[in-house]
């Protein structure tokens, strides 16, 4: 029985997992680990409450260069065998 919640709950992670990627935009070529979905969802975030906050085209422009081109500060991004 225990077996079985298990994998339903690993389920419903995978599919809110699965459910992310397809918010997050990306290259439809990336095939994104865990953390990676979870570092680059979290860069989405912060990028989409800056453009509330900009005030102009350049301002979100300039945003938008940080979260194609920023860089992860713990320097993970060393495979996709995060799961």
């Amino acid at each position: 029985m225990a077996n079985v919640r298990e994998r339903q709950r690993t389920q419903n992670l995978n599919d809110a997992f699965s459910a992310l990627r397809k918010i997050i935009p990306t290259l439809p070529s990336d095939k994104l680990s865990k953390i990676q979905t979870l570092k680059l969802a979290t860069r989405y975030i912060d990028f989409l409450y800056k453009v509330l906050n900009a005030g102009g085209v350049s301002a979100v422009a300039n945003l938008a260069g940080e979260v194609v081109h920023g860089g992860d500060s713990d320097g993970d991004d060393s495979g996709k065998s995060g799961g």
